[in-house]
Order: structure tokens, then sequence, then C-alpha cells
């Protein structure tokens, strides 16, 4: 069960009817075997009024997937970082104009920084020098020049080539430290000029290690007593204990785009947790390298409490995270002249976002919503979200007082394919109270292809 508040739908503003068509929706998605399962919480005005889970977190075994199930959050764990480092601004520890040279060393001043300019990884390249040095603001909105490896060949991405012939991209954090890690970064060349344009990247891995320096922690414990520990998050953690792997969800992808595999059963799904969790090695504390960015492990029922108080302002059951105005200061738009993500993107079409002519800024560790005609979401000015690898996702709508977190565990989701946020979006939101009479119901959502 949830470890929040509850209350019936048309108490917050919902029509129940309205919000089965989620359930639906769920039942469509597992199935038409397009994913395994599915976990969606909605609350509205400090309650949860709808939550749901469909499918089988083990399709192989056919165990079910249940309220407890334990999920990777991968990206979503960013957010949680950029929330851990902003307790120790409001102690004064730092300035977000401060140079992360000074807290992590001469290799990040600018003139021991290179910048990409031509070239590959394969017949080499050349770099120009680094204009501007890298700042805390940078590295919380991804605006640094760091990039995350994924282009491995580097052929929309050269620096990605680059940074896997250094071994930055593949990270080994079975044999080295956060600290060990984030001190290769600054050897590889730049995307591009620091502050000049937006780009996915290695940024909250430098953020988690600015907070181990100023805390003197390690960032497992300092996510606990910042976080975890106040807010009752008690299966979140960057390992799942030995005890609860049972609990633990399957992860898959689509069998077409798992190379080298073949579907284990008729649902064309590929079971690849073998291959995921001996990359990310999620279930043992051996893992010496707690990844910032992507590391987090946890339930639906935590996350929620998570947006639950960033929603409130920073406080939930009476813990304090963070302060009202931090809270706001992190959800605006900070990119530079209040840029989109879109306006700034470097190298459209490789990151896999949807922010080319997105509507969307960058907050403080979160995307905040600027124009919603042109994101093409139903939602509000000011709705702040982040999504995760496995394809789960967050937003909190401060204007409506809502927020919604939805789980899976599936690599390789197409968005035009299957727009599950803008599916979710329109369901949601289609359900409050008054905006449409239940005896209208409709098809279902329908992907524009098939997979």
């Amino acid at each position: 069960m949830l470890d929040l508040p509850s209350a019936r739908p048309e108490d917050v503003g919902f029509n129940s009817q309205s919000l089965q068509r989620i359930v639906r929706w769920q039942q469509h998605l597992f199935d038409t075997k397009r994913l395994p399962f599915t976990q969606v919480v909605v609350g509205r005005k400090g309650k949860v009024c709808h939550f749901s889970t469909v499918g089988q977190r083990d399709i192989q075994a056919g165990i079910a997937a249940e309220p407890d199930t334990i999920c990777r959050m991968y990206s979503m764990t960013k957010p949680v970082t950029a929330v851990a480092l902003m307790t120790l601004y409001e102690e004064g520890r730092f300035q977000l104009g401060d140079p992360v040279h000074l807290y992590l060393g001469e290799k990040w001043r600018k003139k021991n920084m290179k910048v990409y300019k031509s070239g590959d990884a394969k017949s080499g390249y050349s770099t120009d020098p680094c204009e501007r040095t890298v700042t805390i603001r940078d590295v919380l909105c991804h605006t640094s020049g760091l990039s995350y490896g994924f282009d491995a060949d580097g052929i929309a991405n050269k620096v990605d080539g680059i940074y896997n012939q250094m071994g930055i991209a593949q990270r080994h954090g079975d044999k080295m430290t956060l600290a060990e890690f984030v001190d290769k970064l600054p050897e590889a060349p730049l995307q591009f000029q620091p502050g000049s344009h937006w780009s996915y990247g290695f940024n909250l891995e430098v953020v988690g290690r600015i907070i181990e320096v100023i805390s003197g922690q390690l960032l497992d414990e300092f996510f606990k007593e910042r976080i975890f520990k106040p807010l009752r998050m008690k299966d979140t953690d960057f390992v799942v204990p030995s005890d609860q792997r049972h609990r633990f969800a399957r992860c898959y992808m689509r069998a077409k785009q798992a190379k080298g595999t073949k579907p284990r059963d008729r649902t064309g799904l590929v079971d690849i947790t073998d291959g995921v969790d001996a990359k990310e090695m999620k279930f043992t504390p051996a893992w010496k390298l707690f990844e910032p960015g992507g590391g987090l492990v946890g339930t639906v029922s935590d996350y929620a409490r998570f947006a639950q108080m960033l929603l409130n302002g920073g406080e939930l059951d009476g813990q304090v995270v963070l302060s009202r105005k931090t809270v706001e200061f992190m959800t605006v738009n900070h990119l530079p002249k209040n840029q989109d993500m879109g306006t700034m993107f470097h190298n459209a079409g490789y990151t896999g976002r949807d922010t080319e002519g997105s509507g969307a800024g960058m907050g403080l560790g979160m995307s905040v919503l600027m124009d919603p005609p042109k994101s093409k979401l139903i939602s509000s000015t000011g709705t702040f979200d982040w999504s995760g690898a496995a394809s789960t996702h967050f937003w909190c709508d401060p204007k409506e007082d809502l927020f919604c977190v939805f789980t899976t565990q599936f690599f390789g989701s197409d968005p035009l394919a299957m727009p599950l946020r803008s599916n979710l979006s329109q369901l949601v939101y289609g359900a409050m109270r008054g905006d449409l009479d239940p005896s209208r119901e409709r098809m279902l959502p329908v992907p524009r292809s098939k997979l």
C-alpha cells in the first residue's frame, strides 16, 4: 500500500469513472505485449486519488507486479541528487556560480580543459581551448558540455566515441569510486563551450561528487540522512538488499531492438535483466560507484512521497527537506536568456529526449514546462518533471496541486510509436472533474505505429 493519505477522486476534483481509463490503458499495454507491467500513482491536494498496478514483474515466471515491486529508477535519480545538493545550498555552503574546480581540483580549471572541434576517436581529433569555467549551475542544468557516451561508435556524437575509447562511458563502478570516476571526466574534451548549449551528460555525477566533498560523507549516507529517512523512503537505495531481491522487477526490451537475442517466450519482450544487472550491479553492496545520475532503485510508493514533498514546497509529514522558496527556485528555468532546451539542444536526435522545440526549460535537476502548446502535452505552465531509462516518469503540476508517478521496466521506448508520457497526461488531465462527461467514453489511445 502507498504510504500517503488517500481520498475519493471526487473529493480532489477527479471523476472516478474517467480515471479508470488509466487502468484500461495499462491493461492494453500489457495485453498487447508492449510493456511487462505498469504502475500509476496520481495525487492531488495532498492525497492519492488513484493507484493501479497492471502486469507482471517477471513474465517468464508469471509473477505479478505488486505495489511494493522494486524498480530501477535510473535518471529519476537526478532530481533526488539535485535536492540533496540544494540542502547544502540552504546552509550557504556553495554558490551556483562557483567553478566546480573549487571542489574537484585542478583538472577542472578551464586552462586544463578542452572543447571538441573536429575529427573522431579513430582517426584523431582536434580541440579548442575551454573559454569559460564549468560552474555548479552548468552541471545542474546540463550546460557544461559533458556527454554520456551512449553513441559508442561516435556516429552522431563524436565526443561519445572519445568517451568510449577512453573507457569513461563504461564507468567500471565495481572497480572505481565516484571520486575516481569524476576525476576522469575532464580528461576528455567537452562537446561545446560551457553555457553555450544544452546536452544530456554525466553532469549529476559531478553534482554527487560535489555533495561528497562539501559534506564529507559518502553519497549513499548523505541521501539516507537528508532525504530517505526523513521522507520514509524505506525501499530506496543504490542497491537491493539480498533479502528483498524477490521484489526486484525484471527488465525488458523489445525483441527486435535487443541485438543478438531472441525472445524467451511468446510475448516478444526479451528479458535483459542479467545483462543490465551485471553492468549496473544493482544486487551487490560491493558496487563502489553510487551513481548520482542514475543509480537508485526503489518503489513507486517511495517516489510518490518524494514527488509529494516537492509539490508541498519541500515538506512532508512535518519533515522539512527544503524550504518552499528553494523548491520554487529549483523549478524555474535556469537556462541562459530564458531559452528552452529545444533551442539550446546540441546534437539533436542523439539523446532520445524529445527536446527539439520542447517548450521546456531546465530547472536545477529537472525540466520545467514553459509553453504547453509547444510541448504538445496537456499540462500547466510551471509543471516540472523527469524520466528514467527504463521508461519511468514523474511530474508535479503546482498550478493544479497534482503529481503523477509512472513506473515500468522497459528499455527502448519510442515516444512516437508508444507515447507513454503524452497518453498518461491525456488520461490524467482528461479525468479532472467537469472536463468530460463519463458517458462519452472513447477508445483507448492507440500507438501510431507498431513496434
